[in-house]
């Protein structure tokens, strides 16, 4: 699944604690994650770290 179709999937409670969540593990800004989530503009290790916390998050 792809990070966007993942975020999508969620509520918006659910969505703000990706975000300020995927904020902490990547140090971004607020720009910084809209603009990479609208434009699937990850790097490997970016990529790597979200679908980690995905899969650990997803557990639960």
């Amino acid at each position: 699944m792809a990070i966007i179709d993942h975020y999508n999937a969620l509520d918006e409670q659910q969505k703000t604690k990706f975000r300020d969540d995927i904020l902490k593990i990547t140090g971004w800004s607020y720009t910084t994650f809209y603009y990479k989530m609208k434009n699937d503009n990850f790097s490997k290790l970016e990529k790597e770290a979200i679908e980690k916390y995905i899969t650990k998050t997803s557990k639960k």
